[in-house]
């Protein structure tokens, strides 16, 4: 069945997170000045019922061009019986079959944005760019259950050492796309 707003749809298949987690310790993140409680600007917030309210207005905001993107088709992945999440292929796997295969569906046209993976840039690799007329829209990372979701929402990451380095590695991955383009 087609869906028009898989953009606003959680994964339906079940996961089962071994709790693995990631390390960040790129040694070019070291010199990225560190992110400041006053800089950062987190608009997903969790409501009274313990569930997650994502608000994407801030990286996209509502176009003229949603009403015919959201005319794409696009339907949800295939059911399974779980993913088990345990080392970062696990994710990349489960990253592109269950949140970039929907997006990718609504941006074939109006605009059409590609993804290209593992792309050296200086030394510094970005696991993913999404990418429309030769400029990268979007960067992502694959992290095993490194982002400590609690500390970033009422500011104490910045003495969390874990995350301060993880916000140094994403600030230095966005300066490094910005400096150098696509």
């Amino acid at each position: 069945m087609n869906t028009p707003d898989i953009l606003f749809e959680h994964p339906n298949n079940h996961v089962d997170n071994t709790g693995n987690r990631s390390s960040t310790d790129k040694s070019w993140a070291a010199k990225v000045p560190p992110t400041t409680k006053s800089q950062l600007r987190i608009h997903t917030r969790f409501i009274p019922d313990g569930r997650v309210l994502a608000d994407w207005s801030a990286l996209f905001p509502e176009r003229s061009d949603d009403i015919l993107r959201r005319s794409q088709p696009s339907f949800q992945p295939n059911p399974r019986a779980a993913w088990k999440l345990d080392t970062e292929a696990d994710m990349e796997t489960y990253f592109c079959q269950e949140i970039v295969a929907p997006v990718l569906s609504k941006y074939t046209q109006y605009p059409p944005v590609t993804l290209q993976c593992k792309v050296d840039r200086g030394g510094v690799i970005v696991d993913y760019h999404f990418v429309w007329k030769d400029r990268i829209v979007l960067i992502g990372e694959i992290k095993r259950n490194l982002i400590r979701v609690a500390t970033l929402l009422d500011g104490t990451f910045e003495k969390k050492s874990d995350q301060v380095k993880l916000l140094k590695e994403l600030r230095g991955y966005a300066i490094e796309v910005t400096i150098q383009g696509p």
